[in-house]
């Protein structure tokens, strides 16, 4: 699955970092690109990473809510 979500042709050349959210089973719930950067490395907003979380959080709790 996550091989599916990086472009094979930049695997070796960019560094990426990505978000894997997860349900409390362990399901892939999705995943978001927080950063890509160079060769050597990438610089993480963590604004990005925390707001992935927080939305998901609350669209995940809206739902089980629902449910």
């Amino acid at each position: 699955m996550l091989r599916a979500n990086w472009d094979a042709s930049k695997l070796e050349f960019i560094e990426e970092f990505k978000v894997v959210l997860l349900n409390r089973a362990n399901r892939v719930l999705g995943i978001v690109n927080a950063s890509s950067g160079g060769t050597c490395g990438t610089v993480v907003d963590l604004k990005v990473f925390f707001a992935a979380a927080k939305t998901h959080r609350s669209l995940s709790t809206h739902y089980n809510s629902v449910c």
